[in-house]
């Protein structure tokens, strides 16, 4: 083989081999979860794909004077066994740098949370929730015989919601699966000082009877010795992590399954606060035809339900007596709420949450209550003066100072004095 045919094989087998390292490169930047900030993901796969190229241009040339025979046959023969030289050895790095790395296990393409829960020895006190932290939920990767973890993730120990159950407390937690290599261990910390560990009977790839509640373990402190409960045990699941977009997802498909005689109440189940104003509109139309349900809804004491019926008032064609009552009964509501606030005082218990709850329910109302003028031939108001009387009382409290504010505002843009109507 002459050297100007080992040139040209170098050559194409450095493009192998450069496509092979970009390869390899792609597959650690996602099992070694490479940040793409500043472009470090980027710069990796070039580097290492550039590398892969020189590397191939030079083995392409040495092996070209070895391998290669005369003619179009030669140089064939020749480039098969330069560029399928490097393609092994990349499929060796990839297969090395694979194993080595720490690769979320998946259960249906979803990557997984471990449930756990840590049953405290019989006779142990209710844990505290400790002001400073130092409460955690551990998954190893263990090392051997001996040896410190080899890597770690903490995760939420939610000590709050600790119980008890035949005397003993049990305390939940969850902590994200960073790995499927080798062994696993799980362990708890409470406090300061060395937490309990154990080993996971946890497989490489859990399968869905893993989303089910494991016995308790360990189930043996020996051969035929049942696990003491002066000692602490634990159980866990898995749990699918379900992504934000897949949410959105499902939630777009519940919404256009949907009929036009679904009850409004699952449909205001579907708002979105503006998010997705198209949405938002579309369950406006569907308020506009079921305004009896609509006044209803207007009533509920819950949030979910009547803010969301709020909004759909504003984009009414015309108002039935129904809803227009409803809210003068919320106008009402507001104004009883206001008296009994002004009549507490700043150091009774449940002050400050009160007022909040006042101006929660007052602004989605406020927002709906210009429509009692456009569609529901009322002035409108005398209610909101009344409203305003009452909040200046306490005008001094945030909450009131905002209801005196908002009310000043809606009266001098959207409510003519009364002379004028």
């Amino acid at each position: 083989m002459s050297w100007l045919s080992s040139f040209f094989v170098a050559v194409l087998t450095s493009l192998a081999a450069a496509v092979a390292g970009g390869l390899v490169a792609g597959g650690c930047v996602s099992w070694y979860q490479v940040p793409s900030r500043e472009g470090e993901s980027a710069y990796l796969v070039a580097g290492i794909a550039l590398l892969g190229g020189c590397t191939g241009f030079v083995c392409g040339l040495v092996l070209s004077r070895f391998t290669g025979g005369p003619g179009p046959a030669g140089f064939i023969h020749c480039l098969g066994i330069c560029s399928g030289a490097m393609v092994a050895l990349a499929g060796i790095a990839a297969a090395v740098a694979w194993s080595l790395a720490d690769i979320p296990p998946t259960l249906g393409g979803q990557q997984l949370n471990l449930i756990v829960e840590f049953r405290l020895p019989r006779g142990a006190p209710q844990p505290a929730v400790n002001p400073a932290g130092n409460q955690y939920v551990f998954f190893s990767s263990l090392g051997g015989t001996g040896e410190r973890d080899r890597a770690y993730k903490s995760g939420f120990l939610d000590v709050a919601k600790a119980r008890q159950e035949d005397g003993r407390w049990i305390v939940p937690g969850s902590v994200f699966i960073f790995t499927s290599r080798g062994r696993h261990g799980v362990s708890v910390q409470l406090g300061e000082g060395r937490g309990t560990g154990f080993q996971v009977p946890f497989p490489r790839s859990p399968g869905p009877r893993y989303e089910t509640w494991s016995d308790w373990q360990p189930p043996l402190a020996g051969p035929g010795k049942p696990w003491p409960d002066t000692e602490m045990s634990y159980r866990f699941r898995v749990e699918r992590i379900v992504s934000p977009e897949d949410i959105a997802r499902d939630t777009g498909r519940r919404f256009a399954a949907l009929g036009p005689d679904a009850p409004l109440e699952q449909w205001l189940g579907f708002f979105t606060g503006q998010g997705d104003p198209d949405r938002d509109r579309a369950i406006a139309k569907v308020a506009a035809g079921q305004q009896r349900e609509l006044a209803r809804l207007l009533r509920s004491p819950d949030y979910a339900l009547y803010r969301p019926a709020l909004y759909c008032v504003q984009f009414l064609p015309s108002m039935d007596p129904e809803v227009h009552q409803a809210l003068r009964e919320m106008a009402a509501d507001s104004e009883a709420q206001i008296r009994k606030f002004n009549a507490m005082s700043p150091q009774d218990e449940g002050y400050d949450r009160f007022g909040k709850a006042i101006f929660k329910r007052y602004q989605p109302w406020a927002n709906a209550w210009p429509m009692v003028r456009i569609l529901g031939k009322e002035g409108g108001r005398p209610t909101l003066e009344a409203i305003l009387q009452l909040a200046a009382v306490r005008k001094e409290d945030s909450d009131m100072q905002s209801i005196v504010s908002d009310v000043q505002n809606g009266l001098a843009n959207f409510f003519p004095p009364l002379q004028s109507q």
